[in-house]
C-alpha cells in the first residue's frame, strides 16, 4: 500500500502589510486541511504512482471575509491537473475566523512524497 504525504515545505507572504497575525493563522487553517490534501494526493497516486515532487501554490485571501478566494499554481515538478483541481477545492474551503481586513497573498511550497509500496 502506498501512503501519500503532502508536506508544507514553506510559506512566504507576498502581500502582508498591516495583516497582524493572519499569516500564521492561515498556516494553521491550511494545516487543518492536511487529511483532505493527503486524500487528493492518494487519489492522484492511484492513477499515476510516479507523481511526487514540489508544487507551489499562491493563496489569495479576501481581506473582508478571510476566505481563500483563489489558488494559483506556479513552478513545481507536479503538474497533474486533477491533483491541482482537488487541492484548489480543498484550499478554497479555508476561511480565517478573524478576517485580516486587507487582502493577503501567501505562497506555499508543498512537497509530495509517496512512501510504502
Amino acid at each position: 500500500m502506498i501512503r501519500a504525504t503532502l508536506i508544507i515545505a514553506g510559506a512566504v507572504a507576498l502581500s502582508a502589510c498591516g495583516i497582524g497575525d493572519a499569516q500564521p493563522r492561515l498556516r494553521t487553517a491550511v494545516d487543518a486541511k492536511q487529511a483532505e490534501m493527503d486524500q487528493c494526493y492518494t487519489t492522484a497516486l492511484a492513477a499515476d504512482q510516479s507523481i511526487e515532487g514540489q508544487v507551489e501554490a499562491t493563496l489569495h485571501v479576501e481581506g473582508s471575509t478571510g476566505h481563500v478566494e483563489q489558488v494559483e499554481f506556479g513552478e513545481g515538478q507536479v503538474t497533474d491537473p486533477q491533483l491541482r483541481a482537488c487541492l484548489t477545492n480543498v484550499l478554497q474551503g479555508v476561511t480565517l475566523a478573524d478576517a485580516p481586513r486587507k487582502k493577503l497573498e501567501v505562497k506555499y511550497t508543498f512537497q509530495l512524497v509517496a512512501t510504502g509500496g
